[in-house]
């Protein structure tokens, strides 16, 4: 009797558990809407994190920074600038060939290490930052990241695309047929090579004008918010890990929030893990191995040797390493300046409609259940596990 009262406790606190981050959802979804960055509904939701986050019995700081309010027009811009070497190759063939490979180093430079904005303008911005101490001193500073803002427009209408890097190599060929039909005019006059220029312009115009193509980061959505504020309930007693839980505004227009983050909290890189949190709404749960739209980033590996160990001790969790290429995600400049990160997100399939924010009746919540289980094993084997080589935090941030 007793085993079976267990059981049935198990079940109705899992069910409970799982109401709770589907009522997250509901809220972000039918009562504050869709929230574009900068805009009143990211502050409502700012609001509604900072007031669940201080029900877990966190302490909550609202950090704010002035944020673009969209990706800027960089690549309109580069489209019309190419535009503009098409007309020019006719009389000035080598000059348009040098400005078409300056364009092409910008397209390259900007898909390595993602530009500011430009021509955008820019308003007040916050990100909300939950913090829980460790009873004992910590050996572990955990950092939970997931997205304030709602994801950027991937709808039907532009998934012909198929991602930033299918993007970022259609630009990067056709700049580069562009000062190489220019070259070819230079050296052997014809106007046919004035024609051929129309192929590579109309791509540019088009994908870069009518079907905007950048976007900050991967697609965040309410799911991985409910994750990361299910997984600050759960975790309301650890005696060697530090907890920190931030929601960072702004993301889909840029990495404004996190270099904020980072100037003003500067954690140190050895002792400090990050668990990203990105579009958890549907789909299989992943944790992505390698990631980057060009130059790929692996994983910490002990954050991927314990996502596995958390996996093969619940057989609920279920989740599945993959490289991940789409597009950049909010742990992508982590690992490019060193630190220890590994992001988490379900995979589609890929015919399946991207929304800016996942519809609450195709939301599935044992996704997010399972996402919560994982973060919250993995932070509690953190804090009961010793892990040999590990250097303890010495002293607290200095926070700017």
């Amino acid at each position: 009797m007793s085993h079976l009262r267990c059981r049935r406790d198990h079940a109705m606190h899992t069910r409970s558990a799982r109401d709770e981050v589907v009522e997250v959802s509901r809220h972000l979804l039918t009562v504050i809407g869709r929230r574009q960055a900068t805009s009143l509904a990211e502050a409502q939701a700012a609001a509604y994190v900072d007031g669940r986050l201080r029900r877990a019995g966190m302490r909550v700081n609202a950090d704010t920074f002035q944020a673009p309010v969209n990706a800027g027009l960089l690549y309109p811009l580069l489209a019309l600038l190419a535009l503009g070497t098409g007309l020019l190759a006719h009389w000035l063939p080598l000059p348009a060939s040098l400005f078409a490979l300056w364009l092409l180093f910008v397209a390259l430079s900007d898909a390595l290490i993602p530009l500011p904005p430009l021509l955008t303008i820019r308003r007040d911005c916050q990100n909300i930052i939950g913090t829980r101490a460790s009873e004992q001193r910590p050996r572990w500073r955990v950092v939970l990241l997931a997205p304030l803002d709602s994801a950027p427009d991937r709808t039907t209408r532009n998934n012909w695309i198929a991602g930033q890097r299918m993007a970022v190599l259609g630009r990067s060929i056709a700049l580069a047929l562009l000062a190489l039909l220019a070259f070819l005019h230079a050296i052997r006059p014809h106007e046919n090579w004035s024609y051929a220029q129309v192929l590579p312009l109309s791509y540019l115009l088009v994908t870069h004008l009518l079907l905007p193509v950048r976007i900050g980061t991967a697609p965040g959505g309410a799911g991985a918010l409910a994750v990361l504020l299910a997984a600050a309930e759960r975790l309301n007693a650890l005696h060697t890990v530090e907890l920190w839980t931030i929601a960072l505004g702004a993301t889909a227009t840029g990495n404004t929030g996190l270099y904020n983050l980072l100037r003003r909290y500067p954690f140190p890189r050895t002792e400090t893990l990050f668990l990203n949190l990105e579009a958890l709404d549907r789909g299989q749960l992943t944790y992505a191995t390698r990631e980057g739209v060009l130059q790929a980033q692996r994983a910490d590996p002990l954050l991927i040797r314990l996502a596995a160990t958390v996996d093969a001790n619940d057989p609920l969790i279920n989740v599945e390493p993959r490289p991940y290429y789409t597009a950049p995600s909010i742990a992508a400049p982590l690992q490019r300046q060193g630190y220890r990160a590994l992001t988490f997100l379900t995979h589609v399939p890929a015919d399946t409609d991207l929304a800016i924010d996942t519809p609450l009746d195709q939301i599935d919540p044992q996704v997010l259940e399972r996402a919560t289980r994982l973060v919250v094993g993995m932070v509690q084997h953190l804090d009961t596990e010793p892990i040999t080589g590990l250097t303890p935090v010495l002293a607290p941030l200095n926070v700017i």
